[in-house]
């Protein structure tokens, strides 16, 4: 692509939780999910983190806060970087 700027090294991961299945409101987890993987593409489109590409990990929570629990056990033991998210605030807490 014209004027994207090569990244190089291991990307840097992050984690997001997303309610995309129901009970959650999968609407608004859609719009959620699209803004996060806008902001990737623009932050590796201007050269990454340092030079290091941003990967999204996304996990959904349907809106449940022992699944968003969980996620955040498995994206902490996959090693990523930070985690963003969750929509509700029930699962939020």
């Amino acid at each position: 692509m014209a004027g994207m700027i090569t990244t190089v090294g291991p990307s840097v991961r992050l984690g997001a939780l997303v309610p995309l299945t129901r009970p959650g409101w999968t609407e608004a987890g859609r719009h959620l999910l699209a803004g996060l993987e806008l902001a990737v593409h623009e932050v590796n489109e201007a050269g990454g983190i340092a030079g290091r590409p941003l990967e999204l990990e996304v996990r959904d929570t349907a809106a449940d806060p022992e699944r968003a629990a969980a996620a955040v056990d498995e994206l902490a033991a996959a090693g990523v970087a930070a985690v963003v998210g969750e929509y509700h605030s029930v699962v939020a807490r």
